[in-house]
């Protein structure tokens, strides 16, 4: 559909500015925002076009090839990042920038979804219009951006970072709904919702999320309406994100460790919720120990009797030591600076290594490989440690 509009795009009775004005094309579905974006556009400077949606914008864009486009989110046919991915395809338009603007929040997953749409940059009109410009001046200077490949695993990761949000938001929204809710700062979340959840691949979130804003925007909101699409926003985020993350590990995997006992030692909050995610859909059970619960470098032994085997935080290989004699195997996991440094002190001890970035597949696979090793004493015994006196094989991550 969008090739057809582009190759139906006629001569236009547009005409490109004069006296070297640099030409932004403004695309809004809101003719009230579009106007004002316009008019701060044109008193720094510049000469504007207006469109009325994504579709129109191919077309104008088609007929004038503007030096910049600057793009609302949330537009029908066609929204805003889906927009300036059809604006990079076109070998036309692949030198002019775009820059995309917002009335909601701007958090990180949208940043990193517009640097994979190539947009120069993503902009909250909720700040002042007066950041617009200077946002075309930059993107003018900078040229155009290649769209950032991300790959399927960097797409996974900013849906579960949305999701993940939106179940933690959402929730927040009807917990506040009953102690006074702020309609304004409630309009931003849910118009940022609406047009990030659809672009994801989430169309019902996004549907759910732009009534609620529909509601919102009324001078007095219908009270059991809003409350129970609310409601309904909590319910879709809870099962899309539960959903999500039992997609993230493939099919075999499931129950791969079926009651198996992994425990992980010195991680930090994020990074321990997405090892345990991975084995806990694998089937294991899994036990995070913070470094706040370890005495020194030293560990209780109640601390990992209930352990079949251990992920130890790279950075802590003092502590992958002081596990000799427990019987559990050890998996030495972090980044590559810090698993590259050499021979390490205890290293009879650790029986893997795992370098960043690991993926669910690789940490259940790594897991399973061990704890069946250490399983086959009748087959060779005690599972083979890594020698200390020499340089340590780093295994690479398939990832």
């Amino acid at each position: 559909q969008i090739r057809t509009y582009l190759d139906a795009a006629a001569s236009s009775t547009v005409r490109r500015p004069q006296n070297g004005q640099r030409s932004v094309l403004v695309v809004d579905d809101d003719p009230v925002q579009r106007k004002l974006v316009s008019i701060a556009l044109e008193k720094a400077g510049f000469a504007t076009v207006a469109a009325n949606d994504g579709v129109d914008g191919l077309e104008k864009a088609g007929q004038i090839l503007p030096d910049l486009i600057v793009s609302d989110i949330l537009m029908p046919r066609l929204d805003g990042f889906r927009f300036c991915e059809a604006v990079r395809r076109n070998p036309r338009f692949a030198s002019i920038p775009v820059v995309l603007t917002t009335s909601g929040t701007v958090q990180n997953v949208d940043e990193e979804l517009a640097k994979k749409m190539g947009a120069n940059s993503i902009v909250s009109s909720t700040v002042g219009l007066e950041e617009i410009a200077p946002a075309v001046t930059r993107a003018l200077a900078g040229g155009a951006q290649v769209p950032r490949e991300i790959g399927l695993d960097g797409l996974a990761s900013i849906c579960e970072s949305f999701l993940a949000e939106g179940v933690q938001q959402s929730v927040l929204l009807v917990q506040s709904y009953a102690t006074g809710l702020d309609l304004n700062a409630a309009r931003q979340v849910v118009h940022r919702w609406a047009g990030t959840a659809g672009t994801l691949g989430f169309p019902v979130i996004s549907q759910i999320a732009f009534e609620i804003e529909c509601v919102l925007r009324k001078p007095e909101p219908h009270k059991a309406a809003l409350e129970g699409l609310l409601r309904d926003l909590a319910a879709l985020f809870d099962r899309a994100l539960r959903i999500h993350r039992r997609a993230a590990l493939p099919e075999w995997g499931h129950g791969l460790l079926q009651r198996r006992r992994i425990g992980l030692i010195g991680f930090a909050a994020r990074d321990a919720e997405r090892i345990i995610r991975a084995l806990q859909e694998a089937g294991a059970t899994a036990l995070a120990i913070d470094e706040a619960d370890l005495d020194g470098t030293a560990l209780s032994p109640d601390k990992i009797v209930s352990s079949e085997m251990v992920i130890v935080n790279a950075a802590l290989k003092e502590v992958a030591a002081s596990l000799k004699g427990s019987g559990a195997p050890v998996l030495l996991a972090g980044g590559d600076e810090v698993l590259r440094e050499g021979t390490f002190d205890g290293g009879k001890n650790i029986h893997d290594l795992l370098v960043e970035p690991w993926t669910a597949e690789e940490i259940v696979i790594r897991c399973q490989r061990l704890l069946s090793a250490a399983g086959s004493v009748v087959a060779g015994g005690p599972v083979a440690p890594v020698d200390s006196k020499v340089p340590i094989q780093v295994l690479e991550s398939s990832s």
